[in-house]
């Protein structure tokens, strides 16, 4: 699954599931707009949704809670 590694510990199967749909969303995605940089888009997991989800796998925001990751670019 992309290389997610990381990503594997989060969530369940189906939510596991999601987030490579969406990584491949991405993927499709920057083909006609750039959001990723060309050199970057192959590290989507490791350099864009794995801080996304970094309180997740902490255990620093509790089932209630939300995060906003607004990002820099």
């Amino acid at each position: 699954m992309f290389g997610m590694t990381a990503l594997d510990t989060i969530g369940t199967a189906s939510q596991q599931a999601q987030l490579a749909q969406y990584l491949e969303l991405v993927r499709q995605t920057n083909e006609r707009v750039n959001l990723v940089s060309r050199k970057d888009i192959s590290h989507l997991a490791e350099h864009h949704l794995a801080p996304s989800c970094l309180f997740v796998v902490l255990k620093r925001i509790g089932s209630h809670e939300r995060i906003l990751d607004i990002g820099s670019g």
